[in-house]
């Protein structure tokens, strides 16, 4: 399952404010999120995970956040644990960064 969006701001703090709420409400979630560090993306990033059963027959969820100037983006991704790596979040993450940079440059 792929759930990818993306939100426009009037300026970069409304989104900063925004990407700031995302990261608290993955910080404060229940069950709880495991931070895997800065994906690199956009002007700051954060992604986390979180495993619903055994590695081998549970679900793995990934959610990776970013912002860049005045807009937000999320990806969140999960399947099975032992078939979806981070790397797969991260390069879908990176494919949707460089469509939102080509329509922020095309504008």
């Amino acid at each position: 399952v792929i759930e990818s969006k993306a939100d426009l701001f009037g300026s970069s703090d409304g989104a900063k404010d925004d990407f700031d709420a995302a990261r608290a409400d993955t910080d404060d979630s229940e069950p709880e999120w495991q931070p895997i560090g800065e994906p690199g993306l956009g002007d700051e990033s954060f992604a986390a995970t979180l495993l619903q059963g055994a590695e081998t027959s549970g679900v793995r969820f990934y959610q990776v956040v970013w912002r860049e100037d005045n807009a937000v983006a999320s990806l969140n991704v999960n399947g099975f644990a032992h078939g979806l790596a981070l790397e797969d979040a991260l390069e879908l993450a990176r494919t949707q960064e460089e469509r939102i940079e080509a329509a922020a440059g095309s504008s």
